[in-house]
């Protein structure tokens, strides 16, 4: 099966698919995804602190960090409030949650999530 057949079956990107198949073991990619720091973090008391004072516009929010040095882009902190959001009523039904890394990894590499052994 090629990796966009298989990417099109997780629901995943084909260079996803490719980068987990590449992947000596899955802790190689669970560890690199871990280990990655975002650039919201350095703002996030802030922006709890002015979502707890009402204020829910990501573009606003957005604007006052970046006047405070913030370096990343307006989507990084809609994607952060995007976790507060919950309860409005319009929000769409999410769809089956797409398979973990290690799922993912272990399966095109024949490993048993269960054993931890190649199966065979």
């Amino acid at each position: 099966m090629s990796k966009a057949a298989i990417g099109r079956k997780l629901g995943l990107h084909q260079a996803t698919v490719r980068k987990l198949v590449n992947a000596p073991t899955a802790d190689d990619v669970v560890a690199k995804s871990l280990q990655r720091a975002h650039v919201v973090d350095p703002h996030v008391s802030y922006l709890h602190r002015r979502w707890n004072e009402g204020v829910r516009n990501a573009t606003q929010l957005y604007r006052e960090i970046q006047e405070q040095g913030y370096p990343g882009g307006e989507l990084a902190v809609q994607r952060h409030l995007r976790q507060f959001r919950t309860g409005r009523g319009h929000a769409p039904d999410p769809g089956p949650k797409p398979p973990s890394v290690r799922e993912v990894w272990c399966h095109s590499s024949g490993v048993s999530l269960i054993t931890g052994s190649a199966d065979h």
